[in-house]
């Protein structure tokens, strides 16, 4: 891995902006938190917001990863699944 590479697999922490408001959505049966400004342009479009969070009330909270890093290796500059 070159230093132009991203580091995908080490990427297992969230960070969040206290005075930012984020949204909090449901997707076929889990819940999803985008920066409300954001979620039009990253998120799903169609689903309803069931709550609207400032970042300072996410601080400490737990989460569950999009992805396990330990199952992704790196050939050369690829990503893969192990």
């Amino acid at each position: 891995m070159d230093n132009n590479t991203v580091d995908a697999a080490g990427n297992t922490a969230v960070a969040v902006a206290a005075n930012v408001e984020y949204a909090m959505i449901e997707v076929e049966g889990e819940y999803l938190i985008f920066a409300d400004a954001r979620r039009q342009a990253v998120g799903p479009r169609d689903n309803t917001v069931i709550a609207t969070i400032t970042g300072k009330e996410l601080v400490g909270v737990e989460y569950e990863p999009l992805f396990n890093p330990h199952e992704f290796v790196w050939i050369g500059s690829v990503l893969l699944r192990q």
